[in-house]
């Protein structure tokens, strides 16, 4: 979906609780991968030593790898235009065409509440939330939201329905209801 010139894009941005999960998660790989390699040049031989620097490796790569696609699939916007909503991630973008948005209305829950459920199928916490979730208010959903306050839920056609966090929800919703 190539943008137009009717096109709206929405920021969305970390909560508090999504970017200092980010910080600390970041602040601790790079702890660990300091800490290991200097444990392994400081004393480890032998195969004991080559057993530590090798789990420590194996560790801060997962770690890393782990931290990057993350970062590669979490959402940074929301693109509206006359052929539907585009979810904006740092690689690639989800695309949901016109005809399959059904309805758009803002969601209120507690601080928390989105992720007190059950994780299908995702990430939470760092960079932001997404992927598939259950939540005794919501049901089974979608989500791509980079904080837990300002939520709109999209119902779709035969399909579970998407949750959202734009920075301005009021307008995101007017966009989408001004599609139809």
């Amino acid at each position: 979906m190539e943008p137009t010139s009717d096109a709206e894009t929405f920021s969305t941005s970390l909560g508090w609780g999504q970017a200092t999960s980010t910080i600390v998660v970041v602040v601790l790989l790079v702890a660990t991968a300091a800490g290991g390699g200097a444990m392994v040049m400081d004393g480890f031989s032998g195969r004991a030593g080559a057993a530590v620097g090798a789990a420590g490796i194996v560790l801060v790569v997962t770690a890393v790898v782990t931290l990057v696609i993350s970062w590669a699939l979490a959402p940074r916007g929301y693109r509206v235009s006359p052929e539907g909503l585009e979810i904006l991630r740092n690689v690639g973008a989800v695309r949901v065409a016109r005809e399959r948005l059904v309805s758009a209305d803002r969601v209120e829950l507690t601080p928390g509440q989105l992720l007190k459920g059950l994780r299908l199928f995702g990430a939470g916490g760092v960079f932001g939330t997404f992927g598939w979730f259950w939540q005794a208010n919501l049901g089974v959903f979608r989500a791509y939201v980079t904080r837990s306050d300002r939520l709109v839920r999209v119902g779709l056609l035969n399909g579970r329905p998407i949750v959202l966090s734009p920075d301005d929800p009021d307008g995101f919703v007017a966009a989408l209801r001004q599609m139809k």
